[in-house]
């Protein structure tokens, strides 16, 4: 910024003393300007004015150097506002890191410049002093060219010279609490297991121990014999060469279970293993391990000559079982899917708590159980006789005449129960005891007269609890 006046310019005689004023307070602009700071990690800059009026314009002037002691630690990122302008944030002396915890410490005198170019051209101060803020801690003993430093401790590590390259991925950390030294070959990759263990080291004389995790060691020819594997201790013997020879014993704690033998790189082969010892065999064979699953279904099985086939015939599958005790109902709204073309039901001796009542079913669609709209015929026959029942708010299955037993027992089935094409169709033939006693049979065909998906079911005595029975509810393939 050049003077406002140029006293080579002015007219001869008296000139006003304000222009000295003036200029002073341009060259004093040009210098650094000393300001009071308050705060920890917003500091605002306040110039002081007992020793010049600095001009301070919003931005401040490009390259413009103010001075401060710091009035305390930093504990996260720095921003910093001079006077009437906004907070701007504080970067290190590289221009591009915001300063943050620690790069500000209490009393220490700070020279920063403005500077346009910062945070995208929004603009932001830059640490020009003291230097130590740029090495923190400060790097002791050290020889320092360019950026080479040598022979030097850093936070208590010492670093001797050497060619190598020391390259620490992002976000990772490398500690060593032991000296170690590391020797091989050159661009050689080791990858370790993703659990933590014990790396194995090499075992070369007869009767040592192979007790670490590390992956696919090599045992050199007639090296090992008799080598043992810790007990609980997942380990796996490959890369065996040449005529090689190991008994693995304490697997288990039983010595000598498995023989390890590979020769002349042939493939190893391992002791029987007892398939009637619930110790030596866990588990279950997967169906990927069978034609890698291809074909298994739930409606196939494994033939003997290694092919999925499909089940011969139709086949029943038993989907749910139900045991009512004292209830009024007894119910399912889980079984009956697009799983199955037809479902069938048995009951098992189901007793009703009173006598002389009928066995009926209603249908769940919808979310509700259906007391509507039934179209049902059934045929009872007693000792010869037939009476005939067309129910409208259930349909009937079978009949009871006393409350001991051995109460309703038959079949129920039911057809394409998730379709929506029609009404779904209801069968069944149950048998009963009259009061003489006398035998009784149902036959029943019936449906809930509404082709909307039908997705479960429930039994009821027409008056009275379920006092006990058991229901099984199949699928038929």
């Amino acid at each position: 910024m050049a003077p406002r006046t140029v006293y080579a310019n002015l007219q001869d005689g008296l000139q006003p003393f304000s222009l000295f004023d003036q200029s002073l307070a341009d060259m004093g602009n040009l210098g650094i300007i000393p300001c009071t700071a308050v705060g920890t990690n917003a500091i605002a800059l306040t110039a002081i004015t007992s020793v010049f009026a600095p001009t301070l314009l919003i931005p401040p002037q490009p390259l413009q150097v103010f001075s401060f002691v710091a009035p305390a630690n930093s504990t996260a990122p720095i921003t910093i506002k001079v006077d009437g302008n906004a907070f701007l944030n504080l970067y290190r002396m590289d221009g591009i890191t915001q300063a943050s915890t620690g790069d500000i410490v209490a009393n220490v005198l700070y020279h920063i410049g403005y500077n346009a170019a910062l945070n995208s051209s929004v603009g932001g101060f830059q640490i020009l002093a003291p230097v130590s803020n740029e090495i923190n801690p400060m790097i002791s003993g050290a020889t320092i060219s360019n950026s080479t430093i040598t022979t030097s401790t850093y936070n208590g590590n010492i670093w001797t010279a050497g060619t190598g390259t020391l390259t620490i991925a992002t976000g990772k950390t490398l500690k060593a609490d032991n000296s170690l030294e590391f020797a091989g070959t050159d661009g050689t990759v080791q990858t370790f297991p993703s659990t933590s263990g014990t790396v194995l080291t090499s075992v070369s004389s007869a009767g040592g121990d192979l007790t670490g995790t590390y992956p696919s060691p090599t045992i050199a020819a007639n090296a090992v014999t008799n080598a043992k594997f810790r007990q609980g201790v997942a380990m796996s013997v490959v890369g065996v060469t040449g005529n090689a020879t190991a008994n693995v014993a304490d697997i288990a704690g039983t010595a000598n279970q498995a023989l390890v033998v590979n020769s002349a790189g042939t493939a190893l082969t391992f002791g029987a293993v007892n398939l009637a010892s619930a110790s030596a065999v866990t588990g279950n064979l997967s169906v990927n391990n069978l034609n890698s699953g291809t074909g298994a279904t739930s409606s196939t099985f494994w033939r003997g000559d290694g092919t999925w086939s499909a089940t011969p015939g139709s086949a029943m599958v038993l989907l749910n079982t139900l045991t009512p005790s004292g209830v009024a109902t007894a119910s399912d709204t889980t079984s009956l899917t697009a799983t199955f073309a037809s479902y069938e039901i048995i009951l098992e001796n189901l007793i009703p708590a009173t006598a002389a009542t009928t066995l009926n079913l209603q249908v769940h669609s919808g979310g509700s159980f259906q007391a509507t709209s039934y179209i049902t015929e059934t045929q009872a026959n007693t000792a010869g006789a037939a009476s005939f029942a067309q129910p409208t708010t259930f349909i009937q299955l079978g009949n009871s005449q006393n409350n001991t037993g051995p109460g309703i027992s038959g079949t129920v089935k039911v057809f394409a129960p998730s379709g929506t094409a029609s009404a779904k169709q209801w069968t069944a033939l149950c048998g009963g005891q009259s009061s003489t006693p006398a035998a009784v049979s149902v036959i029943t065909s019936g449906y809930w007269n509404n082709t909307a998906a039908v997705d479960g079911f429930q039994l009821l005595f027409s008056a009275g609890n379920i006092t006990s029975g058991t229901i099984k509810i199949y699928g038929i393939t």
